[in-house]
């Protein structure tokens, strides 16, 4: 998932004393306490607490709900309130990391571990990091961009390298690219384009240093390409140039000399981007309508805005784009045959239109021709192209407007 989302509130703990001090004093007035739950709503794993007083018998752990999701290439991971991984659709070389190469059509566990934090499908492999600053990868891996030194396919999720200082890590396809916690850039995988930014077109089969500004926040990886913005909200992008036919770039090159960009997000060949004001801007590639700015026309060779809002927090695209509005709006526009647009129809948006009624929208992302949203309930929805149960939702019929897919 190639994306970007703002924070929705610093979440919170409360120390076991206070809790074992509210118990005493509901024991005292003759109260039983039946259920108590603390979630971190800013983080993507949701810490729960539960206790009785009063009663022998203990209150079972709340049913586990949805809290990210990230889709592309005919397959969706997921990340529930537990920290469990979760994956299915198209099992191609073992990208789903179940340990087989079978396709599911409803979400399947992946290991056992519940300390997931953060999780990219680039449609060719998987990536994710732990909530310990782990990274690892699974998949296809013709091309190095696992990372884990070799060209082997790996069917379960692989740990890359021994380093638990990863913070941000993003898929495009084959290759990747991943950020530590002193800010500094690493990518490796295909580089025909010069993709990974390290000044050459050599394949990398393990994770190299990008430059030595240590000052990188987010990053974004497309098919060919890649964006990155600094903590000085600067705007990076280097690799293919989709635009116009010039050579590729070979290292991360400026965009604009505009410094107050907030998020981006990286199409098949299109570029996203929002900034502080909620401002959101394309580029690139508008042979789809991708871009959003009303018409096509074949590209775009700066950053254009679209809609005239100023109230876009995520944006997720491939050859169409999903973005949501500061109230949970849903909108959605571009390529539409296989109904990934999610608007009832198969009909192509050049524009950006609302999905549904709903604004409780929270992590959306868009696949290749399907697309994924969880909302502020936990629920998990998606549509469109469903040939390899990419949905989830145990069929592989195509859906045109969200399907809820039931957590197992």
């Amino acid at each position: 998932m190639n994306s970007f989302r703002s924070g929705f509130g610093a979440g919170f703990t409360i120390p076991a004393v206070v809790i074992f001090l509210f118990a005493l004093i509901f024991a005292a007035a003759g109260c039983e306490v039946q259920d108590l739950e603390i979630t971190e709503s800013s983080a993507p794993v949701q810490g729960e607490v539960s206790f009785s007083a009063g009663s022998q018998s203990s209150v079972p752990a709340a049913k586990p709900t949805w809290a990210a999701v990230s889709a592309r290439g005919s397959c969706t991971l997921a990340i529930n309130s537990r920290g469990e991984l979760y994956a299915w659709g198209w099992n191609h070389n073992g990208k789903l990391g179940d340990g087989t190469t079978t396709n599911r059509s409803t979400p399947t566990r992946i290991g056992s571990d519940s300390d997931w934090g953060r999780i990219s499908q680039g449609g060719n492999h998987s990536m994710a990091v732990k909530t310990n600053g782990e990274l690892y990868a699974w998949g296809p891996n013709d091309e190095g961009q696992l990372g884990d030194g070799t060209t082997n396919r790996r069917l379960n999720p692989t740990r890359i390298g021994d380093k638990a200082d990863w913070s941000f890590v993003t898929v495009g396809y084959k290759h990747s690219l991943a950020i530590n916690s002193s800010g500094e850039l690493y990518a490796w995988g295909r580089n025909y384009n010069g993709q990974l930014g390290d000044g050459t077109t050599e394949q990398r089969n393990s994770p190299v240093r990008i430059g030595i500004a240590d000052n990188w926040t987010q990053a974004a990886a497309g098919n060919g390409y890649s964006l990155a913005l600094n903590g000085s909200g600067e705007l990076f992008s280097w690799g293919k140039n989709f635009d116009f036919g010039e050579a590729p770039i070979l290292t991360p090159a400026r965009v604009g000399t505009a410094s107050d960009w907030a998020g981006i997000g990286a199409g098949h060949s299109s570029y996203f981007a929002i900034k502080t004001n909620g401002e959101l801007y394309a580029w690139g590639s508008d042979s789809y309508g991708q871009l959003g700015n009303g018409d096509i026309r074949g590209t775009q060779s700066a950053p254009v805005l679209i809609d005239g809002d100023s109230d876009w927090t995520h944006v997720s695209g491939w050859r169409h784009t999903l973005a949501r509005g500061a109230g949970g709006e849903l909108y959605a526009w571009g390529a539409n045959t296989n109904g990934q647009l999610g608007d009832g129809t198969r009909t192509r948006r050049n524009s950006p239109v609302r999905i549904g009624t709903a604004a409780d929208w929270l992590d959306v992302s868009a696949g290749s021709y399907h697309s994924a949203a969880v909302n502020d309930k936990g629920e998990l929805y998606a549509w469109g192209l469903n040939d390899k149960g990419q949905l989830g939702d145990g069929t592989t019929a195509q859906g045109l407007s969200p399907v809820k897919i039931a957590h197992p």
